[in-house]
């Protein structure tokens, strides 16, 4: 092996050796800057759920548990369809803490999440104690997030779950259920 060659193979391992000098110290500071910027969001237990509020321009649906079925209150207590419910009550389950975007309330209309803007999400128990309430704003960049806010707090949160898909299906209203009729005769 030429001088040449054995220049060059120190040189790459001395450039790995920096390489992962560099990604080990950058890890744990960007780990532990990442942690300082984190809120909790759910605090409380969703398993006793008994009330769902959701609130979008003005109009309010109001879910209620009554024994072992959903109905949606303000749709004449029609059932509700329990898809939709347990997908809702999934998503909200695997949100615990999310990352603050921002501090700033001039910014809250960017993120949707001004008053009078987004869709308000209030959890209740079968006494009415608040479990969960917040404010939903704008998809993230991925189309896997959302920009959230809890009451009394400027704090612009986001979260790993798109609650959207979750709060505005076209009808809460479990769809009627199809008889197969058999048309042909012989």
């Amino acid at each position: 092996m030429t001088n040449k060659s054995k220049s060059v193979l120190y040189l790459i391992a001395a450039l790995i050796v920096l390489i992962a000098v560099f990604i080990f110290w950058q890890n744990p500071l960007s780990h532990k800057s990442s942690q300082s910027n984190v809120e909790t969001i759910l605090t409380k237990s969703l398993d006793n759920v008994q009330k769902i509020e959701i609130t979008k321009d003005s109009k309010t649906t109001l879910l209620n548990k009554t024994d072992d079925k959903w109905v949606v209150t303000s749709e004449n207590n029609a059932e509700a369809n329990p898809e939709f419910i347990t997908k809702l009550l999934d998503s909200l389950k695997e949100v615990k803490t999310g990352t603050i975007i921002s501090q700033n309330p001039d910014k809250l209309i960017s993120f949707e999440l001004a008053e009078g803007m987004g869709t308000t999400l209030k959890l209740s128990d079968n006494e009415n104690n608040p479990l969960l309430e917040l404010q939903i704003g704008k998809m993230g960049a991925a189309y896997t997030q959302c920009y959230v806010k809890l009451p009394n707090s400027s704090n612009v949160l986001l979260i790993s779950q798109n609650l959207l898909l979750s709060v505005t299906p076209t009808s809460w209203v479990k769809p009627a259920e199809t008889t197969n009729t058999n048309a042909s005769t012989k």
